[in-house]
């Protein structure tokens, strides 16, 4: 399941410390410390079900830990399952947590905190600027991380004086909202929006960024509300 992750282009946790011990008291503490510590610097938790789980004191502990902190964004899946459920499952976890923001290059810096808070909290990013060189296109590469986000995750138009005048913020947006896209519309101040993109973003609620006074916070609780909600009905 790890490296089903990582094929995917996460960084999961999982460890085995032989350098510690539970058989000791002391050992007990210094491991739980470690464990508590590993838990509180992250956002995103799956929990492995099974019979041998279900016997683990340490399981139990993590997960009870969890829990109590107040983390609310946690999968289960259940390891009993065929191998094909179980990598069908940690893609749809993936694709949960993928966010696609099209924007004007020229209003990077204005957005750079709304990219860094997401990667602060693990969400994995997907802008023009990140696409590395590979055998495929760049306009594939586009392409497909739009569908991806597509599916289960975000896309993010960033609306200001710039983009609406920008071809390929255009472009991007008739292309995710062919693949149904969850589309959050962004108005930087208060741009003239064209008409052509008032035809697909006008059946959601824009959220509306002063810039004198730049916070991304309403976007920010947009998101986790909707991945939360996406946890409890799974």
């Amino acid at each position: 399941m790890r490296n089903e992750f990582e094929r995917l282009g996460h960084n999961p946790l999982a460890f085995h410390l032989k350098c510690l011990t539970d058989k000791t008291e002391d050992g007990k503490k210094e491991l739980f410390d470690l464990i508590k510590r590993e838990i509180e610097a992250r956002e995103w938790f799956v929990f492995c079900e099974s019979p041998e789980a279900k016997k683990s004191p340490n399981v139990a502990l993590e997960h009870s830990y969890i829990l109590n902190s107040g983390k609310d964004k946690i999968w289960s899946i259940d390891m009993t399952q065929d191998i094909n459920s179980i990598l069908y499952n940690v893609k749809k976890i993936c694709t949960s947590i993928e966010v696609f923001i099209s924007y004007s290059h020229k209003d990077h810096e204005l957005i750079k905190p709304l990219i860094n808070t997401l990667v602060e909290k693990d969400y994995s990013v997907w802008t023009e600027e990140n696409i590395k060189p590979s055998s495929k296109s760049f306009v594939e590469q586009i392409s497909d991380a739009i569908s991806t986000c597509s599916k289960r995750g975000f896309y993010i138009i960033v609306i200001s004086d710039n983009s609406t005048d920008s071809m390929y913020v255009k472009n991007e947006l008739d292309f995710a909202y062919a693949n149904g896209a969850t589309i959050i519309p962004i108005v930087l101040g208060s741009p003239h929006i064209s008409t052509d993109i008032l035809f697909y973003i006008s059946r959601y609620q824009y959220i509306s960024v002063d810039l004198l006074n730049i916070d991304y916070d309403l976007v920010i609780n947009k998101i986790e509300t909707t991945v939360k909600n996406k946890i409890r009905n799974t």
